[in-house]
């Protein structure tokens, strides 16, 4: 029988942070375990989830993995008009990338001066858009803590269904790489080309007819069998919203980073291709974990090779794990099995650098 409601575990707290350089405080922490714990994580997923998809998720990485964990969502996609903080009082043009960068660097500050364990291991988790101002976030730290081992910054960082190139200075690119399809190649644009429409009919035209204008779009590439994800995907999270669906209107605002995508590829000075992963994966290793059942891929292949070469060759922590039987919300459908993925990789990161640093 399928699944009509899922619990959503409430935070211990939730304090604010920097959503952009006007709002310094309309971003919301939702706060989980124990500040004492010797692990901590941030979270973050992406279109079209506020904080409610990864609850769940921390709550329980929070309990078996005793971390203490903060789940954030990127600006504008979160409502919560209890706290003055509506989703239709959002930046009607929405947020650039750049900002989304500076919110997760403004959140993992909270969470940091929120844990009162001054050693504590950090870990940065994302999942689809969120996985763009997670990278950028820590190759920006990364660059500026450089050579400063002391320095406050991640240990490691983790990938949901999302991966980025890896970095221009990478060196010793494999070569036995795979590669989309045609197929593969439509699904992946297809969409996204629906969302950027919706969005700017919405902002500049009509709510109402990019509501229509979405679901006769979306619809018709779903029953063609030419969108990314399979009709389960979408519907293993309904659940998790039953207490609080999103409107039609919410969602083409959401869609704002698609039209951001294409506006910086064609117009801007930095294309989302200038987006890639750090080049140290032994200092800070990337767990990255997707769902084979979709009809698109979200990772880049060379990105994804070389994770597979890294656990093949002993190089480093960072590996790539496939989930079987699961789509792009794969850490909902697949919970304990990627809790303990995520954890697993924690403790080893934590016990090799602990072993480094006795040697040393």
């Amino acid at each position: 029988m399928a699944q009509t409601s899922i619990v959503i575990p409430k935070p211990i707290k939730v304090v604010k942070y920097a959503t952009s350089s006007s709002e310094p405080d309309r971003g919301a922490l939702f706060l989980y375990g124990d500040p004492m714990s010797s692990k901590i994580a941030i979270l973050c997923a992406g279109f079209a989830d506020d904080h409610t998809v990864f609850q769940p998720f921390a709550n329980e990485l929070a309990t078996k993995g005793r971390t203490f964990v903060g789940v954030m969502c990127l600006p504008g996609y979160d409502d919560r008009p209890e706290d003055g903080v509506a989703w239709q009082s959002h930046k009607p043009e929405g947020y650039t990338f750049d900002e989304w960068c500076n919110a997760v660097r403004d959140a993992a500050k909270v969470l940091r001066q929120e844990s009162t364990n001054g050693n504590a291991k950090f870990t940065g988790i994302f999942h689809d858009w969120g996985v763009v101002p997670g990278t950028m976030w820590l190759s920006r730290l990364l660059k500026e803590t450089d050579g400063n081992t002391k320095a406050w910054k991640p240990d490691n960082i983790v990938y949901f269904d999302v991966l980025l190139g890896p970095s221009p200075k990478a060196k010793d690119l494999p070569l036995n790489i795979g590669s989309p399809s045609m197929k593969e190649t439509v699904c992946s644009w297809l969409y996204r080309i629906v969302f950027a429409k919706s969005f700017l009919i919405q902002r500049y035209v009509s709510k109402c007819l990019a509501a229509v204008s979405f679901v006769v779009a979306i619809s018709t590439l779903q029953l063609l069998r030419l969108g990314p994800v399979y009709d389960f995907d979408t519907k293993s999270i309904e659940p998790l919203y039953k207490d609080k669906p999103k409107s039609l209107y919410r969602l083409c605002y959401m869609m704002y980073p698609y039209w951001s995508l294409f506006r910086n590829a064609f117009f801007g000075k930095n294309s989302f291709k200038d987006y890639k992963l750090h080049k140290d994966w032994k200092t800070t290793p990337i767990l990255y974990m997707y769902g084979i059942k979709k009809y698109a891929q979200f990772h880049d292949y060379t990105s994804l090779r070389m994770l597979q070469r890294e656990e093949q060759e002993n190089r480093s922590l960072s590996k790539a794990i496939a989930v079987e039987d699961a789509g792009h919300f794969l850490y909902v459908q697949k919970q304990d099995k990627c809790v303990k993925a995520v954890i697993d990789f924690m403790d080893a990161d934590a016990s090799q650098k602990m072993n480094r640093s006795s040697s040393n």
